[in-house]
């Protein structure tokens, strides 16, 4: 018997510009991908192939300028939803259904760890108790209880994307978006984080994790399905110069290394990495526009605050 399908995607066409470089970049998808509870997926590529794009437009950040088929989320095929109907319902979805873990984290600098985790659980009107209990197990099971008031400033790099990880599951999303978890973390340090976030995610029935990552070890680690990813080239209509694309290559099945053995300081996925510079400074660019906020306004207070939130995680 199959597990309940949470998201269905047949195929899309998407353009992002930058008319001041007259320069674009296009994703095609023309596989068929299905996001299925208790999968753990990775979306693995190199940089510059349209993974965090993906991720935006199944994470409903974005609207896909093309959907070829079906675009099914929770059941319900959003891309034949009429404008104003579909424009509230993909608000509440990205408000319960969804939990996001975003590249840098971008965690609200004014809050402190508690409050950080509570938001997601007060933009859903869930009360003051339910969520005070919810705050005190997700501070234990991250191996944080003693930062609960401290401010997001005092916190070294792991507890950082620890919080940012107990935050994206805190309202019990039936998919969680990870991106890029090893960006600006030793992996030994991303690894016990994403172990954790796993381990009590898919507790929950009717849960998933869509997680982006470059790094093949640890996406064979972690998944049951990777999404392999590629950069393409394309002839544009003006002079023949090429245009950055990319396109989904295979989906395929993965038995989790994870679950084959006790970890080891010897597992591949615990390798020293080369520092970087640029690790960790990248934003989630890919969100919404205050053109959307402001839009977003009109559905109410909560939805106004996740979009000026969401919004807020594109600063630099």
């Amino acid at each position: 018997m199959e597990t309940k399908l949470l998201l269905q995607l047949d195929g899309l066409e998407h353009e992002l510009r930058a008319p001041a470089r007259d320069d674009k970049f296009t994703l095609t998808v023309n596989e068929s991908l299905k996001v299925r509870a208790g999968s753990f997926i990775s979306i693995l590529g190199d940089n510059g192939c349209g993974k965090t794009t993906l991720l935006s437009l199944l994470g409903l950040l974005r609207e896909p300028d093309k959907v070829n088929g079906v675009f099914q989320v929770n059941g319900k095929d959003i891309s034949n939803l009429r404008s104003r109907k579909k424009e509230k319902y993909l608000e509440s979805l990205r408000r319960q259904f969804i939990g996001f873990a975003l590249q840098s984290g971008e965690l609200l600098p004014t809050l402190t760890v508690a409050e950080n985790i509570a938001v997601p659980m007060r933009l859903n009107g869930i009360g003051q108790k339910e969520s005070s209990k919810r705050i005190k197990e997700l501070l234990e099971i991250f191996e944080i209880v003693g930062k609960s008031h401290a401010r997001i400033n005092t916190l070294s790099g792991g507890e950082y994307q620890r919080v940012v990880l107990a935050r994206a599951i805190a309202h019990s999303p039936n998919i969680v978006f990870v991106d890029e978890p090893t960006s600006a973390l030793h992996r030994k340090r991303a690894e016990l984080a994403l172990r954790l976030l796993k381990e009590t995610a898919l507790e929950k029935p009717d849960t998933a994790i869509v997680m982006v990552t470059h790094d093949q070890k640890f996406a064979e680690y972690f998944s049951d399905w990777i999404v392999d990813m590629a950069p393409v080239d394309m002839e544009s209509e003006r002079g023949g110069k090429k245009q950055a694309a990319g396109t989904i290559i295979a989906i395929r099945s993965n038995s989790p290394q994870e679950e084959n053995g006790a970890v080891s300081a010897d597992n591949p996925v615990f390798s020293p990495r080369k520092s970087d510079s640029k690790l960790g400074r990248a934003r989630y660019y890919t969100c919404l526009t205050w053109t959307d906020v402001y839009r977003e306004r009109a559905s109410g207070l909560h939805a106004f605050i996740i979009a000026a939130c969401q919004f807020y995680y594109c600063l630099d």
